[in-house]
């Protein structure tokens, strides 16, 4: 059984995890293709929709049965209009891609990985993550907190979600 577990954060991180009579593996993990685009004068960087739908094809080909998690997350009122637009339309397209995929997703809230893998419900060092992330998973060597993210979400999808 693998689970596809995704950040949706920008940039994001989104990994694979196997489960078997071994235990859990990382067979995958990383950022979301993104491209740079020039609109006004000004550089921004984009997630490339059709190369990530091409890789979750391949991925749900290569890893059976795949589900998927996302983390459940929201705009905050301090949040700016076009930033918070703009995180809703990510959380979207992963929503949309994984239905259009027919592969069974959960969300997961940023409370309830925190508080299964961390011991702590309140937002925390973004390098705890990582340093966690690197205990349950021998085999990541990333120092990035959003793929972190991402591999501990896992480990919740199987420690507390789906535990056959």
């Amino acid at each position: 059984m693998f689970v596809l577990a995704v950040d949706p954060g920008y940039p994001g991180g989104w990994s694979v995890v196997g489960k078997s009579d071994a235990g859990l593996k990382v067979e995958f993990s990383g950022k979301p293709p993104a491209f740079t685009v020039v609109k006004n004068k000004r550089r921004r960087t984009e997630i490339n929709g059709p190369e990530i739908n091409r890789l979750v094809r391949e991925f749900k080909e290569r890893y059976v049965p795949l589900y998927a998690c996302l983390e459940d997350t929201h705009a905050f009122p301090k949040d700016g209009k076009v930033g918070a637009f703009r995180f809703g339309w990510i959380k979207g397209f992963w929503e949309s891609l994984f239905q259009s995929h027919e592969i069974p997703y959960h969300l997961i809230s940023p409370h309830t990985w925190r508080s299964f893998c961390l011991g702590s419900v309140r937002a925390v060092d973004k390098s705890q993550s990582v340093v966690k992330a690197k205990q349950l998973f021998p085999n990541f060597i990333e120092e990035d907190h959003n793929i972190a993210e991402s591999l501990l979400m896992a480990y919740t999808f199987f420690g507390k979600i789906r535990q056959s």
